[in-house]
């Protein structure tokens, strides 16, 4: 018999903009983000996947959630982006 169970502890972050955000994202969240389509990159608690030309998924450990926003909004302060926690988006 099969069994369904929700999958916790990872935290999803939606990040859009153009090249230059993609490249300060990536240094800020330690994960070189793709630019490359269908296409994903991981690092420690951390991965990063390719959703289109100016939108990537990001992945990260609930235990590593608040380093990770933090970094993340810090480096891209004054860069038109969106970036949305989308966390309990789908269940």
């Amino acid at each position: 018999m099969a069994e369904i169970a929700e999958l916790s502890g990872l935290g999803r972050l939606s990040l859009r903009g153009g090249p230059q955000v993609l490249s300060a994202a990536g240094e800020a969240f330690g994960v070189r983000l793709p630019l490359e389509a269908c296409r994903a990159a991981e690092g420690d608690a951390r991965a990063a996947l390719w959703l289109g030309p100016d939108e990537q998924l990001l992945l990260v450990q609930q235990s590593d959630w608040s380093s990770a926003l933090a970094a993340l909004t810090e480096r891209l302060r004054g860069l038109p982006h969106a970036l949305v926690d989308i966390s309990q988006r789908q269940v």
